[in-house]
């Protein structure tokens, strides 16, 4: 009878951890999204996960004085390893553009102030942490700006 209940939870339910890392992912977006929104000059969000070596996943902000933001996250010119052609192809469909110019190595967007919701930025940063890196709650993510950082992992 076990095996059966647990066949319709597979078939028909979401199991709880699912839930429980879904909940986790709306925590770190809110979080996002206030730091976001407080932030003033540069945020860096930094994470260290064992899927990768050397250079880990980070998304970073530059702010301009008119409210604009230039976001920007790492390419396969730092990641090890780098990422797969969906991985990249689903970069391009959450909008994120490579540069042929040499300074500018890694995806961006530029988002003018009436873009560049707290919120928005926030979330596409979550989706991209998750859906592009392969990022989980449980990895270490930091979030620096100005002299103040947050990590996940201080709150356990």
């Amino acid at each position: 009878m076990n095996e059966v209940d647990q066949l319709i939870e597979d078939i028909l339910g979401v199991p709880e951890q699912a839930v429980a890392v879904a909940q986790e992912w709306l925590e770190i977006t809110r979080l996002f999204a206030e730091m976001i929104e407080s932030a003033n000059d540069l945020l860096i969000i930094q994470t260290h996960s064992k899927r990768y070596s050397a250079c880990h996943p980070y998304l970073q902000i530059c702010y301009e004085d008119d409210g604009a933001m230039t976001i920007e996250a790492v390419s396969n010119k730092f990641l090890q390893p780098m990422l797969s052609v969906d991985a990249q192809n689903t970069m391009n469909e959450f909008g994120w553009e490579l540069s042929e110019e040499e300074n500018m190595p890694n995806y961006f967007k530029f988002l003018h102030k009436e873009n560049a919701d707290p919120q928005v930025v926030a979330e596409l940063f979550t989706k991209t942490l998750r859906q592009v890196y392969g990022i989980t709650p449980s990895d270490n993510i930091e979030v620096r700006a100005g002299q103040g950082i947050w990590s996940n992992q201080d709150s356990e």
